[in-house]
């Protein structure tokens, strides 16, 4: 039974009763859960729980971002037709191959929408999976942006396009971007990963 109990990892009421029967032990007292309603706010505070300090600034940081994508979604998320047209005179194919680009772009942005609703949610009702979902919408964010302008910057390079001062002075804003998601993920992945208050507050 000791074994058994061992490999489970905690004990439980009719092994313990059972073992008092057969070897006339004292039963093992099961670890004792911290009841949260009992703390005071100042408790908590000492322990880390709660969604207070750097986790709250995440969690803003999470809202700004989610009303930034979802703006520029309806306002940039489609290429005109006549755009398309004009882009395939000036090189055949051209403007259907960046529609099928803003195509994947609007699927990536959806993605990255649902990640953030779901890490926000998460973590609103505090649940262990939050961390993870954290940290997969802040890759993602970092990887997508240097991909998505990898592909454009060799799209508009092979077109003759780069030459244009509108499209480099978008490529250079969108560089800025990519450079702030990625250092937002440097900063925001190694906090949850190593956080006390992310350990102590996500805990169901």
């Amino acid at each position: 039974i000791s074994h058994a109990i061992k490999l489970r990892g905690n004990s439980y009421p009719k092994a313990e009763k059972l073992k008092e029967k057969l070897t006339g032990e004292m039963p093992m007292q099961p670890p004792q859960q911290v009841d949260e309603s009992k703390m005071t706010l100042a408790e908590k505070r000492k322990k880390f729980i709660g969604l207070e300090g750097w986790l709250a600034l995440f969690i803003v940081g999470q809202f700004v971002a989610l009303l930034l994508t979802i703006t520029r979604l309806f306002t940039d998320g489609s290429t005109s037709s006549s755009d398309i047209d004009t882009l395939n005179t000036y090189q055949a194919g051209l403007g259907d191959t960046l529609q099928n680009l803003t195509m994947f772009e609007n699927v990536a942005i959806f993605i990255y929408i649902a990640l953030v609703v779901t890490t926000l949610i998460l973590l609103f009702r505090r649940r262990k999976s939050a961390k993870a979902f954290a940290i997969a919408n802040l890759a993602f964010a970092a990887l997508y942006g240097i991909i998505d302008y990898g592909i454009a910057s060799s799209l508009f390079q092979s077109s003759g396009l780069a030459q244009d001062a509108s499209l480099q002075s978008f490529l250079s804003q969108y560089s800025n971007e990519i450079s702030r998601n990625a250092l937002v993920a440097l900063i925001w992945i190694p906090y949850f990963l190593a956080s006390k208050r992310v350990k102590a507050t996500l805990t169901k």
